[in-house]
């Protein structure tokens, strides 16, 4: 997706004193490959963290899946479906939207039981303001979701912490909660890099 919506967050977060790299891709056509390059080049050996919102946090556990051997400390994900994502489903039973819609990022979104066996400590965030597609093509309004993602995908085998916001998919990017929430964690986690052996 366009860094554009994350500008908000990534200024923030450089606020806060931290080095940010805000990296833009096509969501629909993801070049895993290229995007990884990208990370571990912006890392140089060093420990990081990854932010990533909805496909972003998918993006960001395939690259530690790729990339065994990754310096990063932590992974956040903002509306990230690690249990693959539902509404793929509702869309696919639409005359096959999904491929239409989401085109070659539908692998990723697949529904499957993901665990989390990295080292980088997984902070998954949740949002619960149901403004979307969601609550109408589930047709079920006890199903809590942002409006794209159910809170359940949300949720993975092995994570730190989640933690539940009322925001809908895109409002939390934009949410001063999150922002300090995300402030909060990379507080947390940054004495972890002062323990990571050298390069």
């Amino acid at each position: 997706m366009s860094g554009i919506v994350m500008t908000p967050l990534c200024h923030r977060i450089r606020q806060a004193g931290y080095e940010v790299l805000n990296y833009s891709y096509n969501t629909t056509t993801p070049e895993p490959d290229k995007v990884f390059d990208e990370i571990d080049y912006y890392f140089g050996g060093e420990p990081g963290v990854l932010i990533g919102h909805s496909m972003g946090g998918v993006m960001a556990r395939h690259y530690l899946e790729s990339r065994p051997n990754n310096n990063a400390l932590a992974v956040i994900t903002l509306g990230s479906p690690h249990q693959g994502a539902k509404i793929v489903e509702y869309l696919q039973q639409i005359g096959g939207l999904s491929d239409m819609v989401l085109k070659e990022s539908c692998p990723f979104l697949e529904p499957q039981h993901a665990h989390w066996p990295h080292k980088a400590r997984l902070y998954s965030l949740a949002g619960q303001l149901g403004l979307g597609l969601f609550p109408l093509l589930a047709m079920d309004n006890k199903v809590k979701s942002d409006g794209t993602v159910a809170v359940e995908e949300t949720k993975i085998e092995g994570m730190w912490q989640h933690k539940l916001v009322k925001q809908s998919h895109n409002s939390m990017l934009l949410s001063r909660e999150v922002f300090d929430w995300v402030i909060d964690v990379l507080a947390e986690v940054s004495p972890l890099a002062e323990k990571q052996p050298a390069a």
